[in-house]
């Protein structure tokens, strides 16, 4: 999950509150380099008014006005070759929480996003993927189990991540780290069980040339 923009970071955002403009690359490359966002925790929010039916079917944060769900960044994959989805998902979410206090949690939100624009949820795990975070970087993993999707040629993958403090008052926060090198700090990424490749559009067929044919003419002359 890279540092990236994503070519749909101009789309508007299918998510409630979700600005244009957080839209990243989930590549199929490793990153390099860490890069976070931090979050600070709202007062009144608690993790009961953050569960169901505040998250819809399809993902769509849908906050009461006394809710702040705190970090939101959605990465985009590019269009990819068909593959249907079925096998087990493996997020590796790394963040912290700068106090135990804030009882932080991450989790992730998995979709297909057609060529058309229309998105189908793949996987949501609910409130939280593992226990509360620490105050030091850490992994939260989980085996997901998603709902058989068949993704079309040029279709994509976008991933939600959510982060959240969910302390019921202020001074709190929540950092999430991504784009970071494989196993070191920011390695966050979603694994799938299948084989994904970016799809390529064949080269267009150039139109076939037009022979003309020479025709001899015949001529009658009188001198």
């Amino acid at each position: 999950m890279r540092n990236t923009a994503s070519d749909l970071s101009g789309e508007t955002s299918p998510y409630t509150g979700l600005a244009v403009g957080t839209h990243l690359l989930a590549s199929l490359a490793q990153g390099s380099s860490v890069a976070s966002i931090t979050d600070n925790s709202q007062s009144g929010t608690n993790l009961d008014e953050w569960r169901s039916p505040n998250l819809d079917a399809i993902g769509t944060l849908e906050a009461a006005s006394n809710v702040t769900i705190g970090g939101r960044m959605a990465w985009f994959s590019n269009p990819l070759n068909a593959v249907t989805i079925s096998g087990s998902i493996t997020p590796n979410l790394r963040a912290l929480e700068n106090n135990a206090m804030a009882n932080a949690f991450v989790t992730i939100r998995i979709y297909k996003r057609s060529s058309g624009g229309t998105y189908t949820l793949i996987s949501d795990p609910g409130d939280s993927i593992g226990t509360e975070l620490g105050t030091t970087e850490a992994v939260r993993t989980a085996s997901l189990i998603p709902t058989s999707t068949a993704l079309a040629d040029g279709d994509r993958i976008a991933i939600l991540l959510i982060w959240m403090a969910v302390s019921g008052s202020t001074g709190f926060s929540t950092t999430g780290f991504f784009n970071g090198a494989a196993g070191a700090t920011g390695d966050t990424y979603v694994s799938f069980n299948e084989t994904i490749t970016e799809y390529v559009p064949p080269a267009a067929t150039p139109p076939k040339p037009t022979i003309v044919t020479a025709q001899a003419v015949a001529r009658s002359y009188s001198w």
